[in-house]
């Protein structure tokens, strides 16, 4: 299984993302970590874990049927350094890992 790119934003559509930034203000409330892929025997399960400033605060497993696929899970954020980092979710193996963060505005 290969991750072939990991985008965050704002929106998905027609399972593309939107607003694709590794930096948001917190005046966004959710995020999308978008990943196209391919997948050499499908089908494969794939775990979204979420973490904010080093502690996780959300999984998401996602099951996907074709050798290529657009996937995507989403969460609430606030302020902080976040990263997703995403696993085969039947072994636990590493893939890849994103990050971005989300700011307070400076005044």
């Amino acid at each position: 299984m290969t991750i072939e790119k990991i985008a965050f934003a704002v929106d998905i559509s027609s399972r593309m993302p939107v607003g694709e930034a590794d930096s948001f203000d917190d005046s966004v409330s959710e995020v999308y970590c978008w990943n196209r892929l391919s997948i050499n025997q499908p089908p494969a399960r794939i775990a979204h874990e979420w973490y904010r400033n080093g502690r996780k605060v959300g999984e998401m497993v996602i099951n996907a049927r074709y050798p290529r696929m657009r996937i995507w899970s989403k969460r609430k954020v606030r302020a902080g350094q976040w990263r997703v980092e995403i696993k085969d979710a039947n072994t636990g193996q590493p893939i890849a890992v994103g990050a971005f963060v989300v700011r307070k505005p400076s005044f």
